[in-house]
């Protein structure tokens, strides 16, 4: 299961995470590999590789 995190890197905190029926999110911003996302009122930073 993918975390989501408070920024855009794995060293940032886990806020959260992806489960594996996690079918839609919103993307708000993108850096880099990361996506900013929000599913459910949670707001936060997932690597690409995780994302379709």
């Amino acid at each position: 299961m993918p975390n989501v995190r408070s920024g855009p890197s794995a060293s940032y905190a886990i806020v959260g995470r992806l489960t594996n029926h996690t079918f839609f999110v919103e993307v708000i911003a993108k850096r880099g590999r990361w996506f900013k996302i929000t599913k459910d009122g949670t707001t936060g930073w997932v690597n690409s590789h995780y994302l379709n």
